[in-house]
């Protein structure tokens, strides 16, 4: 473990590894509206962080639900978080982390349709950053020796795999995003003849994270959320489009031909009308009774 120097404490990290360790035991030991409520407001649904909750980017990073989950990643925080802020201080360590924490789940968001839970996306941020940076700081690489470096790497890959073979469901867009961030971070200012490109690359990565925040048409939430406020302000004819689309991009189909079905109603398309209510009936028969 890390010897801090004289009069050192690291506080960013001890914070974030606490707070970590509170919202666990409140999602753990509350009372189940309690628990959604700690939920609803730390890791938004995907059409909520449309609607305003942007926070849910950082705030999901602190949220863990199981015990091995917080353990792993609390451990890992507080192992590689303490020498990289007795390194470059609390304020950096925090700004990194807070800024990686937005970019991996914002990753998450674009590939999975949810920013999804937990520290990791930020503990491979870390990771990279010192990866990259232990050949300018020893400090670096006595916490992270070669072999930990292959231990990352392999349970990187091996969490594609286990995704991939539907063993378990792991946010591998946050990992990989928050490897890159990290990366791309240390070469920019740790290797001096990297820094342009790759700080522009940093830059840039922290930008395009806030995107899918206001523009992701390749999600099926967001065109549901876009189809539901064009119906809001009676403009029919743009919610049928947007709801065909977020029917094609996979959306909870009962909810789609719902709302197409009420669409093409109210524009007094009766032919389109029934064509959306068979579809509906046939997925859930008790729903299209409410038309009847």
């Amino acid at each position: 473990m890390f010897d801090f120097p004289g009069g050192f404490f690291p506080s960013f990290t001890a914070a974030a590894c606490a707070v970590c360790g509170i919202v666990f035991l409140a999602l753990n030991l509350a009372p189940k509206p309690i628990k959604e409520r700690i939920l609803a407001i730390g890791s938004p649904e995907a059409i909520e962080l449309y609607n305003g909750r942007y926070w849910g980017l950082l705030s999901s990073a602190f949220v863990h639900l199981q015990i091995w989950h917080v353990f792993f990643n609390v451990y890992w925080l507080w192992k590689l978080g303490i020498v990289v802020e007795a390194e470059f201080g609390m304020f950096r360590l925090a700004g990194f982390c807070l800024v990686a924490a937005i970019v991996s789940s914002s990753a998450q968001l674009v590939f999975s349709g949810t920013t999804g839970i937990g520290m990791s996306g930020v503990l491979y941020a870390l990771f990279g950053l010192m990866w990259i940076g232990k050949s300018r700081v020893p400090h670096f690489a006595a916490v992270l020796p070669n072999d930990l470096v292959i231990v990352f790497l392999v349970w990187l890959v091996g969490c594609v795999v286990a995704t991939r073979l539907k063993l378990v469901n792991i946010g591998n867009a946050a990992h990989t995003a928050g490897l890159i961030f990290g990366v791309a971070t240390a070469q920019a200012f740790l290797v001096e003849k990297a820094f342009f490109p790759t700080f522009i690359a940093v830059v840039g990565m922290s930008a395009a994270a806030l995107v899918p925040l206001f523009w992701s048409p390749w999600s099926a939430v967001w065109l549901f959320d876009r189809a539901y406020k064009a119906h809001r302000r009676k403009d029919y004819a743009a919610a049928v489009a947007l709801y065909r689309k977020s029917l094609g991009r996979g959306i909870r189909p009962e909810m789609g031909w719902k709302n197409l079905a009420i669409a093409h109603a109210a524009m007094g398309d009766e032919k389109q009308f029934r064509a959306a209510l068979a579809e509906l009936r046939k997925i859930n028969p008790e729903a299209a009774r409410e038309f009847d």
